[in-house]
């Protein structure tokens, strides 16, 4: 999914196969990764092989990332619907004995009143197509954008608020606990929603013991 307007997705996918054919893709840089593609792959062979990873939102990318043998990882900061993440994580466990990861947007401050300094003015613009077809962009004017060049002129533009697990870092924590008890998730990948380099590091600071350097 290289994201974009219709018209960057179209020139990065110039020369290649079509999207529809993903899993062929996928099944092919397994190949390539494990070695078992005769004709081409990858060098040089690393002495640990490279820990494969599925970012998907969906009980089919789950099953795919299973039957590849990868871990797969839920999108929940583009769809945090609690449904839809039980539905992938059982498609999931029902092949793969990997525990499943959680990606999510969380930011942590020394104080739930900064955070909310920070994360008040986020909004994300869902342009609607069509019944059931929808795209999230981050400003009118690129959901404009993108209906132009899909060529739809018959759309509504919706503003709504990400949903970010944002406060101090106590807050935060025991967020993610909550995530972890019921999902029995054990690893997060965080994605941090501002622009401020310095107020992302320290968020991972209040979230992780792990020194600055190592954060950085």
């Amino acid at each position: 999914a290289p994201g974009g307007l219709p018209a960057s997705t179209a020139a990065l996918a110039a020369g290649r196969p079509a999207f529809a054919d993903f899993d062929q893709q996928a099944r092919d840089l397994e190949g390539y990764l494990s070695g078992s593609q005769a004709d081409a792959q990858v060098r040089p062979i690393p002495q640990t092989p490279p820990e494969r990873f599925l970012l998907g939102a969906s009980p089919q990318s789950a099953r795919q990332a299973a039957e590849l043998g990868w871990r797969f990882v839920y999108a929940a900061h583009f769809d945090g619907d609690p449904k839809h993440i039980e539905a992938a994580f059982e498609a999931y466990r029902a092949v793969s004995t990997h525990a499943p990861l959680l990606a999510t947007v969380a930011f942590a401050a020394p104080t739930s009143e900064a955070a909310a300094r920070y994360i008040g003015a986020l909004r994300v613009y869902k342009l609607h197509l069509a019944p059931g077809q929808t795209v999230n962009l981050p400003s009118p004017e690129a959901a404009a954008e993108y209906a132009r060049q899909v060529g739809v002129t018959d759309f509504r533009v919706e503003e709504t608020r990400p949903s970010v697990l944002s406060g101090d870092a106590q807050h935060v924590r025991s967020e993610l606990d909550a995530l972890h008890r019921r999902f029995g998730v054990g690893e997060f990948i965080l994605d941090a929603p501002v622009a401020d380099l310095d107020a992302r590091l320290t968020s991972l600071e209040l979230l992780s013991p792990a020194p600055r350097a190592a954060v950085a």
